[in-house]
């Protein structure tokens, strides 16, 4: 990637490569550089396409001049109006169409977002709890469902809905890959009948082998990562049911993260509350974190 310069500083940004994204930063000022969809993924406070809603043909101004684009010095910037109706004014280049935020501005952004919502909550979150980036996000979708008469169905109708997820990222990734998801029914038929021909790497504790399949470029190094406590505290986990709303959902354990999924779920304004009430889940998920990285140092 090509280097980007501060038009504040006028020196070379610092790349920051965080678990879930990575972007510019100018060191003397504390400002941020974000290319295309990172201001989507970095905004917690609603959901949605903040960044195509925010750009227009309108002149607004701010406390700041008319700045350079750290892309192209050549190229000025243009101050864009966050939704086009806030008081929250940011730089956006129309080469890149990458934003420009000041220190703290992307706090704010957050800020304001989160007023629009139903319950003035943020949508969602992104956060450092205890040393672990974790988030808590949803994505929207459409289902068919029957219009019931007095007895039976007499149509279908299309509504919104949603999937949850908390993603939990490890302070320190594995030096190999590896995937753990639950197995499902007609996979356990296929193994009964000699029909499965994927790989399984069973690591020697029964109630994990029975509820997971893993896989792994390192079968051997794997087996050493799922260790007994790893797989107690993973079948713990699938015991205690921990719910972010009516129904248990999935784990996944990735080489960088877990991720606990919920839905699809009828969308309504309780998805609002998602964050609020994730947080025994994300309590959970980060013990599981905990003895994955204890393994992780080990090996």
């Amino acid at each position: 990637m090509e280097k980007r310069i501060s038009p504040v500083s006028g020196k070379e940004m610092l790349r920051i490569e965080d678990p879930d994204i990575s972007y510019d930063l100018c060191e003397e000022s504390g400002s941020i550089f974000l290319d295309p969809g990172e201001l989507n993924d970095l905004v917690t406070g609603m959901t949605g396409d903040i960044e195509s809603l925010s750009v227009d043909d309108d002149e607004h101004k701010d406390d700041h001049p008319i700045r350079n684009s750290p892309v192209d010095p050549s190229v000025k910037m243009k101050k864009v109006n966050l939704l086009r109706y806030s008081d929250i004014i940011i730089d956006y280049c129309p080469v890149s169409r990458g934003f420009f935020l000041d220190k703290s501005e992307l706090q704010k952004i957050n800020q304001e977002l989160a007023s629009f919502t139903a319950t003035n909550r943020p949508d969602e979150l992104r956060e450092e709890i205890d040393g672990r980036l974790v988030r808590v996000e949803y994505s929207t979708g459409s289902q068919i469902v029957p219009v019931l008469g007095s007895v039976t169905p007499v149509g279908t109708s299309v509504s919104a809905t949603a999937v949850f997820r908390i993603i939990v990222f490890y302070k320190t990734p594995a030096d190999i890959t590896f995937h753990a998801y639950s197995e499902k029914f007609l996979t356990k038929i296929s193994k009964l009948l000699g029909l499965f021909k994927g790989q399984d790497i069973q690591v020697g504790h029964s109630s994990f082998d029975s509820k997971f399949i893993l896989e792994s470029d390192d079968p051997d190094q794997s087996k050493k990562i799922f260790t007994p406590a790893v797989c107690d505290t993973i079948v713990d986990f699938i015991s205690l049911k921990p719910k972010i709303f009516s129904e248990f959902g999935k784990l996944e354990i990735h080489d960088s993260f877990l991720v606990y999924w919920e839905g699809p779920y009828l969308l309504d304004h309780s998805a609002e509350l998602a964050v609020s009430r994730s947080k025994d889940t994300i309590s959970e998920l980060g013990k599981i974190a905990a003895t994955i990285e204890n393994e992780l140092e080990d090996h």
